[in-house]
């Protein structure tokens, strides 16, 4: 699991994570939408938004979220580490 003491480009779900209770799942995601991410609603739904250097953290809770909970994307955009620190 790397989610704890590892560099931010390098985080990834837990392997199991698919495997979890509802209750654990929603609070990992809580977890990563409050620190690195934000929800808008909308008049026609919402918007879910992730600014994250780990592509493969961005892609794992893409398909979190469309497996467990139905919530399917429209568009996935990867921040590199470079242009993060360059403040873009």
């Amino acid at each position: 699991d790397n989610l704890g003491e590892c560099y931010a480009h390098e985080k990834t779900l837990p392997v199991d994570v698919f495997l979890w209770d509802d209750a654990s799942l929603g609070w990992l995601l809580s977890g990563l939408f409050s620190a690195d991410g934000c929800v808008e609603l909308r008049k026609n739904g919402c918007s879910l938004r992730l600014r994250l250097t780990s592509r493969r953290l961005v892609v794992e809770t893409q398909r979190l979220l469309e497996l467990r909970l139905g919530v399917w994307t429209s568009s996935l955009k990867h921040i590199s580490k470079e242009k993060l620190d360059n403040g873009r």
